[in-house]
């Protein structure tokens, strides 16, 4: 309703939000698969533009940052995943990668369960259950609705 007329009337549109909305917009965007999304890492604080053709289509992306910047930024959250995977590199444990993260994130351990709340492979948002708040310590961090990723997704696809 909002973003769609803005870009065919010839504006330039800026949308600012949490990385898994961000990435939700670029899976409907890129018609991405489900796997293809899970190895989208956009990087934290990075302008990302997209260049659509007048019927909305997807032309062309690109980062409004120096390419060797972005992708160590893009490593670095690709990391973040791996160290919830166990899939740490040779000679580093898991444990140490979760507490370079932390200090990369400016979290101190005990304040880890907000990785769920910053990690992109992790975050959800709103979509993470009664039940699974209560066990990974996210209680009152998150507004109170519980919703669908398809139904989150297809919010973005109307503003489209």
């Amino acid at each position: 309703d909002c973003i769609g007329p803005a870009v065919k009337g010839g504006l330039q549109v800026l949308v600012v939000a949490h990385g898994n909305s961000l990435r939700a917009l670029c899976k409907y965007l890129e018609d991405m698969s489900n796997e293809e999304v899970l190895d989208l890492n956009i990087p934290t604080s990075v302008p990302l533009v997209y260049e659509l053709d007048e019927r909305l289509d997807f032309v062309r992306k690109y980062y409004l940052m120096d390419p060797d910047e972005v992708a160590q930024k893009m490593k670095a959250v690709a990391l973040q995943g791996s160290v919830q995977q166990g899939s740490a590199p040779a000679g580093i444990t898991p444990r140490q990668m979760q507490q370079q993260y932390a200090l990369d994130m400016n979290l101190e351990p005990p304040m880890e369960r907000f990785k769920y709340l910053l990690v992109p492979q992790l975050a959800r948002g709103t979509c993470f259950t009664k039940q699974e708040r209560r066990s990974l310590g996210l209680e009152g961090l998150l507004p109170p609705v519980v919703e669908e990723m398809d139904r989150r997704a297809g919010r973005w696809e109307a503003m489209l």
